[in-house]
């Protein structure tokens, strides 16, 4: 339990205002705000747990399922969300028999490498809320950068054409 709340407690620190800039009127900004706000509020009231932080990101999910499939983000912002969603979901479910342990430490310290650079010490649940607020960034960066990477796109395709 205390580990969930030092999980809760850092995800809500390291992501507090990352997203003050944000426009409430595009789904993927909601959904990123969405994160922030859900573990924020249940760091300050201590109301986590695994049911509550399950039952989180189970509606964290179905949010993200329905913009995607009304077309309101697109497949590299739900992927990349959804990952972000799993790796939570990773951190925190029990697996009092180890069961898991093989799978849920390679892809907890997969997800580290990639977003921080660091080794993970198979313990820290700082570097893990670590690599899910520079991910949080990253996909709030990837949204800002939209119109920007098409009309990069649009040189990039006229440079490379041979005529």
């Amino acid at each position: 339990m205390l580990r969930r709340m030092l999980f809760l407690g850092f995800v809500g620190l390291f992501s507090l205002n990352l997203l003050a800039e944000d426009n409430p009127g595009q789904d993927g900004y909601v959904l990123l705000d969405m994160i922030i706000t859900t573990f924020r509020d249940m760091a300050m009231t201590g109301s986590g747990g695994f049911d509550a932080v399950d039952k989180a990101l189970q509606r964290l999910m179905a949010e993200s399922t329905k913009a995607f499939q009304e077309k309101k983000i697109d497949a590299v912002f739900y992927k990349r969300y959804a990952r972000v969603l799993s790796i939570m979901k990773l951190s925190i479910i029990p697996d009092p028999q180890s069961i898991l342990r093989l799978v849920i430490k390679r892809e907890l310290a997969e997800f580290v490498a990639e977003k921080t650079g660091e080794e993970w010490d198979g313990k820290s649940i700082g570097q893990i809320a670590a690599a899910m607020a520079e991910e949080i960034i990253n996909l709030h960066i990837y949204l800002d950068t939209t119109k920007k990477r098409a009309e990069l796109m649009k040189e990039f395709e006229k440079k490379s054409t041979i005529k």
